[in-house]
């Protein structure tokens, strides 16, 4: 099984079990509407925005994930998958710097 998972900056993790689906797609229909009303952001500035936030691919036990790991998001993942996990560092989820910082700007 492989599925997308975001990590949100106030710590909620989306993710949706459903085989192949992809970021973009899931950032579009789900994620970026959460972090536009939490972050009281215009949902039409971050639509287009899916590298803003943390985010992996669980493929069985192994998370993928383009940031530093740490104990905390370690321990929020295996509670949210309900099993160990080992997180394996993949370039190809790193955020990215624009939208990372096209995210921050919006927030000001």
């Amino acid at each position: 099984m492989s599925f997308p998972v975001y990590i949100i900056d106030d710590g909620k993790i989306f993710f949706k079990e459903e085989k192949d689906f992809g970021h973009n797609e899931f950032w579009e229909e789900e994620v970026s509407l959460y972090v536009a009303k939490k972050f009281k952001v215009s949902l039409q500035d971050i639509i287009n925005l899916p590298y803003c936030q943390k985010r992996g691919r669980l493929v069985n036990e192994k998370f993928y994930f383009g940031e530093k790991p740490n104990k905390l998001i370690k321990n929020k993942l295996e509670k949210a998958f309900g099993k160990k996990i080992e997180i394996v560092y993949d370039d190809h989820e790193k955020m990215s710097k624009y939208d990372r910082s096209v995210f921050e700007s919006l927030k000001s």
